[in-house]
């Protein structure tokens, strides 16, 4: 057997200043292990590194990995009592090693998320707590292939690591939990004076509406307007097949206008329906990219997803639209399938295409899906987004009784 790496037994003060440097000025939890990752190579060698954080209740996680990707990976939330390092997230341990987590039984036990595991052969680990002033916030976990590599060395060289990204993760993780007890705020708020009068609950939805328009016209027209703006700063040096080309973008900028103010009303989803509506979007948004798109909607509800309250409807449609502009601007695809499931009270919709799927910038960037999921909060409903290297699949849940 070969010998394991001999590494310092603590960070030197350069090495210290090298991570700190690093992770100066990250405002995410993504990017911070990716700019510590290359720096910890020499000291703490790995295939892959993630740190899970705990929610304010710390009964779920979210999985921040770097390296090899893996189905622990990207913003949907998943329970701590499914997770391989539970002890560690329950504060029943301080740290866990393992020289082959592939033969290991406290990484073996069916009824635990440890599939990764053996789909990436991830054998060696060593996990420990993140914690800051004496409060657990979550768990950094560093894996490699090779068998029997870490030591308990490694062990304190991780826990220092976790000391030092401890703050940058603690930060964000209370502007997180700010940020949803404001949201939690407000929206009880929006409740109690909707039901003080019923001349505010108005002014309330038209407000909602306005910003509704501004936000479409931001992310559609007027991004297409600033690029046609941007070619007509060289006009002297287009040609005609130039200038044909400004006027069909111009064009269909015309069209996408004509489909907000259309959406406004929403004339489509009043008379005919949720998913003819969805249909009716999505075909016009093939029109304008001019690729060829098979679309299957299926309405598994016999009707009753238009049941639902209009605001829900309007919102699910709003979703389903962002969907729809993403899968055909970025994804590559041919094929796009949109189920519908509902009871009238309760609604569970999918929408997947066979593009490239999520990428991980998609993630790290927050743009469209993050905007997905705001707009899914706002109704109580929540969205899930399949792992980065897997075809596309977006599903939207909403139970009434939540």
């Amino acid at each position: 057997m070969p010998d394991k790496p001999t590494i310092p037994a603590n960070f030197t003060t350069e090495q210290v200043f090298n991570i700190t440097r690093a992770i100066a000025g990250r405002v995410g939890y993504q990017a911070v292990i990716d700019a510590v990752s290359d720096e910890i190579q020499g000291i703490l060698p790995h295939n892959h590194i993630d740190v899970v954080i705990l929610d304010k209740n710390k009964e779920n996680l979210v999985a921040y990995e770097t390296g090899i990707q893996t189905e622990w990976g990207g913003i949907n939330r998943k329970s701590v009592s499914s997770s391989p390092i539970r002890d560690i997230l329950l504060g029943k341990v301080e740290h866990l090693i393992t020289p082959n987590a592939m033969q290991d039984p406290r990484f073996t036990i069916t009824s635990m998320f440890n599939k990764p595991i053996h789909d990436h052969q991830l054998r060696s680990r060593v996990h420990v707590q993140v914690r800051v002033a004496g409060e657990l916030i979550g768990a950094l976990s560093i894996s490699s292939v090779k068998p029997d590599i870490y030591t308990i060395t490694h062990v304190a060289n991780a826990k220092l690591l976790s000391d030092l990204i401890g703050p940058y993760f603690f930060a964000l993780w209370q502007s997180e939990l700010v940020r949803v007890t404001e949201i939690n705020r407000v929206k009880e708020s929006a409740r109690l004076e909707g039901l003080r009068t019923g001349a505010r609950y108005v002014t309330d939805e038209l407000e909602s509406a306005r910003a509704q328009i501004g936000m479409d016209l931001h992310d559609q027209t007027l991004a297409d307007l600033s690029r046609i703006q941007r070619r007509l700063g060289s006009i002297d040096h287009l040609d005609a097949d130039d200038i044909e080309a400004l006027k069909e973008d111009l064009g269909c900028c015309l069209l996408d206008l004509r489909q907000i103010v259309d959406d406004a009303k929403p004339t489509v989803l009043e008379m005919f329906g949720l998913t003819a509506a969805v249909g009716a979007r999505l075909e016009r948004q093939i029109q304008t990219t001019r690729m060829p798109v098979a679309i299957k909607l299926v309405d598994q509800s016999n009707g009753c997803i238009d049941d639902l309250p209009f605001k829900m409807r309007i919102t699910i449609y709003r979703i389903l639209q962002e969907a729809g502009n993403n899968a055909l601007r970025h994804s590559g695809c041919t094929k796009i399938n949109v189920v519908f499931q509902s009871n009238g009270s309760d609604a569970k919709i999918i929408f997947s295409d066979n593009g490239r799927g999520y990428q991980q910038e998609d993630f790290a960037s927050c743009g469209g899906l993050l905007n997905m999921k705001i707009r899914a909060s706002l109704i109580g409903a929540e969205v899930t987004f399949s792992r980065p290297g897997k075809s596309a699949e977006l599903t939207l849940n909403y139970h009434a009784d939540q």
